[in-house]
């Protein structure tokens, strides 16, 4: 599949809350911040997410998350 994204977070699934239609799904990164976000539970049967598994997480805009996570992961390396 080609994606357009031009965001690309690599993480890993530590959990996911799965609800009658949506689920709620938590990717950890690599310097240990969290991104949680809700996806139908129809994507994530067809993602085959499943806790522990390696993901790559993609925006295709630039989402304001983005600043936010940079800016603790510095902040977090200064302290």
């Amino acid at each position: 599949m080609k994606l357009s994204a031009r965001n690309q977070l690599k993480g890993k699934v530590v959990s996911i809350e799965k609800g009658a239609v949506n689920g709620i799904v938590r990717i950890e990164l690599k310097g240990g911040d969290v991104i949680t976000s809700t996806i139908s539970m129809g994507a994530i049967e067809e993602l085959g997410l499943e806790v522990g598994r390696r993901r790559t997480l993609s925006s295709k805009q630039r989402p304001s998350w983005l600043v936010s996570i940079i800016t603790t992961s510095a902040k977090k390396s200064l302290a």
